[in-house]
């Protein structure tokens, strides 16, 4: 089996997320940054903005007819 000349190996260690790039099995390159969790994104829309408009108040009473 034959390995690459050239690869990629990413490692997380606590709370660092650590890249190499290796060539001929040298490591060349190496990057070090804080690893951090991605977040759940939220829907962008109108289902997330809430009515100013009480329960009780109906929408003629809310939006008046011109």
């Amino acid at each position: 089996m034959m390995k690459s000349l050239i690869f990629k190996k990413t490692s997380i260690v606590g709370d660092t997320e650590r890249s190499s790039l290796y060539i001929l099995g040298i490591r060349i390159y190496v990057v070090e940054r804080p690893f951090e969790i991605e977040k759940k994104s939220r829907p962008v829309g109108f289902v997330q903005f809430y009515s100013d408009a009480h329960i009780e108040v109906e929408d003629e009473d809310y939006f008046p007819k011109e």
